[in-house]
């Protein structure tokens, strides 16, 4: 067995750098002052931090300024912190980091978001291998490295000198073994002993793909690779990223300049807020990260989509029985009445991907579980009866087509054939006249057992 070749990975990856265009996340912006003023009062906590100050800053905050800038980001189909975190979880494997004994706070989710899953979503990350019974992962030990470096490199503090970068003797650093590879091993080793190998088969096989795979002690990159590499992660990721941290932090969590010196301002500003004798005021400040209705960095393309739309191509059967459970969900025609289509998006979005995961499940059960096996295709004679049951559904009064045409008549448009509710024709047909175009959209497309807003 070939010992792995630490200089032609770092070559490859520095090819894979070569090719690709800058990292462009989005940047939001207030068209006014509204976040600096907003920052001046938070000064105050700082100052004095008294009862009455605290609530009238939480209660601004929560209440006022923060849901206006949650929209902005809403309305740029930008993921929160929650959904940041799930698609860490998806792709790493590990437990939830939310559900820790200890609170979840900025500076965790900085280390995940912005440190992990931004530079391995985007494409800059080193380690994108799959290998044998270990699938691609954005916490691999190259990319563990990777990311402490950012830790240290990306910052919303002004006093954080922004001239430091990658250096030849940092990206050096990445590629050498460390006690992550331990880390790795040991896993490995105690997996392979609860597969049923001697102590000694575990360690002999492990040590085996350790080898195969990762460097050794000692291995280094030559200086002219490491110093291509740092210059196009300085070039090409460091610069935007960096401003897209400041800058969102100076958006979310205003603090009206430097609290301290020494670690980034969106850290103080949860923390002071959770310091608080005050227990709405800290229950906010949690709630920033956990469940994380806070943001972390901008980027309108994130590979959790990617993911969803996978599941959903992977698993066919459980994404039909999710459109089905769609017209029968009560909660649909209740958010295309009220008007709120991103509702609606997030009622179907969650009995589709609720159908395609139980299917997914099922699958990797009958993979690894052989009694479970027979499961999967009662799968496929579930569906056409929800599916038949949904259609029957539409027509009756509360259903999906029953509001969106009951919306049609109190618009109506007068070169359009008459669109009031008509009880004696057909769903269908009534279905078709309905002007309000969304929930005609929602609809159609889930008659034809098709996902809304996917392609």
């Amino acid at each position: 067995m070939a010992p792995f070749n630490v200089q032609k990975f770092a070559e490859e990856y520095a090819d894979r750098l070569r090719s690709i265009g800058e990292y462009t996340p989005t940047n939001l912006f207030l068209p006014t002052a509204e976040a600096q003023n907003v920052g001046t009062q938070f000064r105050t906590l700082i100052n004095n931090s008294d009862l009455a100050n605290e609530q009238a800053f939480v209660n601004r905050y929560l209440n006022d300024y923060l849901p206006r800038v949650t929209q902005l980001a809403e309305d740029a189909n930008l993921p929160n912190i929650s959904t940041e975190i799930d698609d860490f979880v998806a792709k790493t494997g590990l437990p939830d980091p939310r559900l820790k004994n200890e609170y979840f706070n900025l500076r965790d989710a900085k280390h995940e978001i912005v440190s992990h899953m931004r530079p391995y979503n985007a494409g800059f990350s080193p380690d994108y291998r799959n290998l044998e019974g270990l699938d691609a992962n954005p916490v691999s030990p190259f990319n563990e490295r990777l990311a402490i470096q950012l830790d240290g490199l990306i910052s919303d503090n002004s006093a954080v000198r922004e001239q430091r970068m990658f250096t030849p003797v940092g990206v050096k650093g990445m590629f050498e073994s460390s006690g992550f590879e331990n880390m790795l091993q040991e896993s490995l080793q105690e997996q392979a002993i609860k597969g049923g190998l001697s102590p000694e088969e575990a360690a002999s096989s492990t040590q085996d793909f350790m080898r195969k795979n990762f460097p050794k002690r000692g291995d280094t990159v030559s200086e002219s690779v490491s110093t291509e590499i740092a210059e196009q992660l300085n070039k090409k990721y460091l610069p935007n990223a960096r401003y897209n941290f400041r800058s969102t932090g100076e958006l979310f969590y205003p603090t009206g300049g430097v609290v301290d010196p020494y670690i980034d301002n969106r850290v103080s500003f949860q923390n002071i807020l959770l310091g608080s004798r005050n227990p709405e005021v800290s229950a906010a400040a949690l709630s920033l990260t956990n469940p994380g209705v806070g943001y972390m960095s901008m980027d309108p393309v994130t590979a959790s989509v990617g993911a969803i739309k996978n599941v959903v191509k992977q698993n066919p059967v459980g994404t039909s029985l999710g459109v089905a459970t769609s017209l029968l969900d009560p909660d649909l025609p209740k958010a295309v009445e009220e008007d709120d289509y991103l509702k609606a998006g997030e009622v179907v979005a969650r009995d589709v991907l609720g159908g395609a995961a139980t299917e997914q499940a099922l699958k990797v059960a009958g993979k690894y579980i052989p009694r479970l096996a027979p499961v999967v295709p009662i799968l496929g004679k579930v569906s056409p009866v929800v599916t038949g049951a949904a259609l029957v559904s539409q027509g009756k009064e509360g259903s999906l087509t029953d509001v969106i045409t009951t919306k049609a008549a109190e618009n109506q448009i007068p070169f359009l054939p008459s669109n009031a509710p008509n009880p004696e024709t057909d769903w269908g047909a009534r279905a078709s006249r309905a002007i309000t175009n969304q929930g005609k959209y929602i609809l159609n497309s889930l008659l034809k057992g098709q996902i809304p807003y996917t392609r």
